[in-house]
């Protein structure tokens, strides 16, 4: 499987994802809805490289990034839509 979506209607509104992968990265795009927080996990490894859109996760001050665990990055977002991007090298 290399893609897939989904959307789920909260109390709180709709939460929308969509992931694509390939050889050497993952790609999550995620709606989060107003008044809401999420926990997201990605695939990836410590050597991963981490983005939101085109900027690194780790100069973001609204992505708080949890760790590593259990092969996924662990992040936790606040409301918004994200682009998330986990690329390793080939």
């Amino acid at each position: 499987m290399t893609h897939a979506q989904a959307s789920y209607k909260t109390p709180y509104g709709k939460v929308v994802s969509a992931w694509n992968k390939t050889a050497n990265s993952f790609e999550l795009r995620v709606d989060i809805p107003v008044n809401s927080k999420a926990t997201i996990y990605i695939p990836a490894t410590q050597s991963a490289a981490l983005y939101e859109g085109v900027t690194p996760i780790k100069d973001l001050k609204e992505v708080t990034f949890k760790g590593f665990k259990n092969g996924l990055a662990v992040l936790q977002v606040g409301s918004g839509s994200y682009n998330f991007k986990a690329v390793t090298n080939p």
